[in-house]
């Protein structure tokens, strides 16, 4: 299996995450590093771009990656799993606008013009599951479950944090989505018994 990872928001691809780890378990991982603060457009181009050189089956995201996910999911016809996912980040973004820093300390801008061309998670014509911990602390997680479930098949976590700290206990259902993606496009024949 090939995925393709998304990271979030004043993050990086990182291969020796805990998450890039658990996903190499079921498959070959790979992403581009992404820079938010370019806005919907450019990241769309660098995904797209990207996934060019790969035929992927499978597109998992974390927070802003989830979000991205999700529309990813229709442009290139991959299923999707989006881990606590943001659903509204023309909203959660504002907090942001201005200087700050990433994860690893260096500083960058975004601006609000920016922060307003994201536009709400995808909730049509994708195919995909979105798996959220409890304790997310960045983004309400039975909010984000509400929102979408009628859209996709949900799973909420007891405890955790917004990082996703236990994805290696959910690797048979990220295969399950892609199987069950496959077969609800047509994809992959059906094996009913």
């Amino acid at each position: 299996m090939k995925i393709l990872y998304l990271h979030g928001y004043a993050s990086q691809f990182d291969p020796d995450s805990a998450k890039i780890k658990a996903l190499s378990k079921i498959g070959e991982v790979d992403g581009p590093d992404l820079d938010y603060t370019q806005g919907q457009k450019n990241v769309f181009g660098k995904v797209a771009d990207f996934a060019g050189y790969g035929d992927y089956d499978l597109i998992v995201g974390t927070s802003m990656g989830g979000w991205l996910a999700s529309h990813a999911c229709i442009a290139l016809g991959t299923p999707f799993v989006a881990l606590n996912p943001a659903v509204h980040p023309s909203k959660t973004l504002k907090k942001y606008v201005g200087q700050t820093v990433n994860y690893i300390g260096r500083a960058f801008r975004i601006d609000e013009e920016t922060v307003a061309s994201y536009s709400h998670f995808n909730t049509e014509g994708g195919c995909g599951h979105i798996l959220c911990e409890e304790g997310d602390e960045v983004l309400d997680a039975r909010y984000t479950i509400q929102y979408l479930e009628k859209s996709y098949g949900t799973t909420l976590v007891p405890g955790g944090s917004h990082r996703f700290e236990s994805l290696a206990d959910h690797l048979d259902l990220l295969k399950y989505t892609t199987h069950i993606c496959s077969v609800i496009w047509g994809s992959e024949d059906s094996d009913d018994g």
